[in-house]
């Protein structure tokens, strides 16, 4: 019975004391959820993706000629093995479909050699940026 009455006072506290609140509290929390996901949105939309920089190369390249045509497939190979090294950092998808080296090569976005180079610099979802630099470097030449 003492538990009773003690809850009703703690609501009649709550409801004198606190039901102003009640708006104020709303508008905030709809405040907060809203800038979470404006800016988990703003992220998404700035990650890169793969599809335009192919479109771009078929309009540039000229695929009757071989040389061409294996340049712009290193470049885009480049450019995927960059994108997977940085993503599967937080894509447990990504992390899945390529858990190791090993699948990198199996999937024949990476030479051994390549994974060797890279893994010198440092630890490779750290140092995923390199294979752009190597696109950089062939695109001057």
């Amino acid at each position: 019975m003492f538990a009773r009455e003690t809850l009703d006072k703690l609501i009649d506290y709550f409801r004198k004391n606190l039901a102003g609140m009640g708006k104020e509290m709303t508008f905030l929390l709809g405040f907060y959820v809203s800038n979470i996901v404006k800016r988990w949105w703003d992220t998404y939309k700035t990650l890169p993706w793969p599809d335009s920089l192919v479109a771009i190369s078929h309009a540039l390249v000229d695929y009757k000629n071989e040389r061409s045509m294996e340049f712009c497939q290193t470049i885009l190979r480049y450019c995927m093995l960059s994108y997977i090294l940085c993503i599967r950092r937080l894509s447990k998808a990504l992390k899945q479909m390529f858990p190791n080296d090993k699948s990198l090569i199996k999937a024949k976005v990476a030479t051994r050699k390549e994974l060797l180079l890279i893994e010198k610099q440092g630890e490779l979802g750290r140092v995923w940026w390199i294979p752009i630099s190597w696109c950089m470097t062939m695109i001057k030449r």
